[in-house]
């Protein structure tokens, strides 16, 4: 994973480990689906990459990208497929 500044194609920063996986901006962040099943969520910064949190959600190879609609994340492998509720809960009474 790389930042580059897209006027002057100067690196920023940059990550190993995630492979050919796909990434989608979130709210300011990155959603990062590494090739080995790892969902990432990074800060969407130049100043430096600030991995926020990691969970290993899939089995197999992941060439794609996670999707993301009405607070669930869906992600798919070569072996399995996931949907995550990371919607906020409300507080019980």
């Amino acid at each position: 994973m790389k930042c580059v500044d897209i006027a002057t194609g100067e690196a920023k920063w940059s990550k190993e480990g995630f492979g050919p996986g796909g990434c989608t901006l979130v709210d300011g962040h990155v959603l990062v689906l590494s090739d080995a099943g790892d969902l990432v969520l990074v800060k969407a910064t130049p100043e430096a990459y600030t991995e926020v949190t990691r969970s290993h959600v899939l089995a197999g190879k992941c060439w794609n990208y996670a999707s993301i609609s009405n607070g669930r994340i869906y992600a798919r492998s070569t072996k399995e497929g996931v949907c995550l509720d990371v919607s906020p809960r409300m507080a019980e009474r």
